[in-house]
């Protein structure tokens, strides 16, 4: 809701902020979305915000986003 305001307040400011982290779910974990549902969720969740140029919570995706890509790296190790 902030981000949406100060956008609106200072159109084109974006270009000043910096990005959040980036994202990508790994096929392995799309392969077994059906075990491991909640993770699949908050992995929807970061990579809608995987590379958004935010006023306010960046910090809070940055932790959502490492913490979706640490989901994802431990769900790959249990399927080799």
């Amino acid at each position: 809701m902030g981000n949406a305001a100060m956008s609106f307040l200072l159109p084109g400011a974006g270009y000043f902020l910096p990005k959040t982290n980036t994202y990508k779910m790994s096929a392995d974990m799309q392969a077994m979305q059906n075990a491991y549902q909640g993770s699949m969720l908050d992995g929807n969740t970061a990579m809608s915000n995987s590379g958004a140029k935010l006023w306010f919570g960046r910090g809070k995706a940055n932790g959502m986003i490492a913490d979706a890509q640490n989901r994802d790296n431990l769900i790959k190790g249990i399927k080799r």
